[in-house]
């Protein structure tokens, strides 16, 4: 029976300590962002030309293309401007693809 309840501590312990290392990158100041307008809608994704370079290390101008495949991405139509945040990885393609989209958020062209 000790035994049974030592098990129990442990992994109730590791659990706990998992939840606390948690990291929501939506929240964090210095989370990879750009802001965008949006030229071209594909299904799962749409392109993207940067307006405003944020942290993004991406030029104004650029044309970009951002998977829309998360949660709680809002409906984007072409022309809308949208904020992307992401974990800052691209895929090094023609054009360059963001993959790992954290939040979306359709905006005004001269909003941060």
């Amino acid at each position: 029976m000790k035994k049974i309840i030592s098990v129990f501590l442990l992994l109730a312990s590791l659990f706990l300590l998992a939840g606390c290392n948690s990291h929501n990158p939506t929240e964090v100041e210095d989370t990879p962002y750009f802001i965008g307008k949006v030229t071209e809608e594909y299904k799962g994704s749409c392109l993207v030309e940067v307006t405003d370079v944020g942290n993004g290390n991406f030029s104004q101008g650029t044309e970009v293309e951002v998977s829309t495949a998360i949660s709680d991405a809002p409906k984007i139509n072409v022309g809308d401007y949208i904020k992307i945040c992401f974990d800052g990885k691209v895929a090094y393609s023609l054009p360059p693809k963001v993959l790992n989209v954290y939040s979306i958020t359709v905006t005004d062209k001269n909003e941060n």
